[in-house]
């Protein structure tokens, strides 16, 4: 019974995901006071598959695994049918990262790339919501003007 969890804490790497239940994400995002990264993906995409199996579950990403709430959502399921409506995908896998408050998306990362690469853009993302939210306590209020959707340095 240990080795079969063994193998399975390594499959998810050092990231912790919320799947396919993004109230539960955006409530856990609010929560905690961090952005929302949300995986994008289909079963079909090689791609995607990739990305979740080699990326996403590499040890590299540990630097980034406490700056956001992980959430992953399969687009051809019903139950994300509203997420994938409010988030449209044009390119399989997509990766957002959202800030939980405004629904604003802060960072868009498209297709596949190293973990090096996604922990970057994780990490700008992440550092937006961090940069808006003092921001906005500087000012008096309790949290941050809604930036406008699209890429924000990825």
């Amino acid at each position: 019974m240990l080795p079969a969890l063994l193998l399975i804490a390594a499959a998810h790497g050092p990231l912790s995901f919320i799947e396919d239940d993004y109230p539960k994400a955006l409530a856990e995002a609010r929560a905690q006071h961090k952005p929302l990264f949300i995986d994008f993906w289909a079963t079909w995409c090689h791609s995607c598959l990739s990305m979740q199996r080699f990326v996403l579950s590499d040890p590299g990403m540990k630097p980034v695994a406490d700056a956001a709430v992980w959430s992953s959502v399969e687009t051809e399921r019903e139950p994300n049918k509203a997420v994938v409506e409010k988030y449209p995908v044009d390119a399989w896998p997509t990766f957002l990262i959202v800030d939980p408050d405004s629904g604003a998306v802060l960072g868009r990362f498209l297709g596949s790339g190293t973990y090096r690469t996604c922990g970057r853009s994780c990490r700008t993302g992440c550092a937006l919501t961090a940069k808006r939210a003092g921001r906005a306590i500087r000012r008096g209020r309790r949290s941050a003007r809604p930036m406008p959707r699209g890429t924000a340095g990825i």
